[in-house]
């Protein structure tokens, strides 16, 4: 089974480099560089206004979190990326 993993690994790691080759490994480079400024912006702006099901002390807030996560702890902080996506004109 171990080989199976590296098998595959292979496969989509070539997939991968085919893929990038078809687009333009310039063009790839760009997004993946637009990606990384806009992920920098989100924790700059909207790391502190997340609301998680639990406070850093421990304490339940899951009234709070239901309004600023998508499910359960998935996505939290999402209203604040939105609007920044937002301000940014999308990605």
């Amino acid at each position: 089974i171990e080989h199976a993993d590296f098998l595959l690994y292979a496969a989509v790691q070539e997939s991968l480099d085919r893929t990038i080759a078809s687009l333009g490994v310039h063009r790839v480079q760009q997004r993946v560089d637009e990606i990384r400024r806009l992920q920098s912006a989100v924790e700059e702006k909207c790391e502190a206004s997340a609301v998680f099901p639990c406070s850093p002390d421990g304490t339940y807030q899951g009234d709070a979190s239901a309004k600023n996560c998508y499910v359960q702890d998935a996505g939290c902080g999402y209203p604040c990326v939105d609007a920044l996506l937002e301000q940014r004109g999308g990605m």
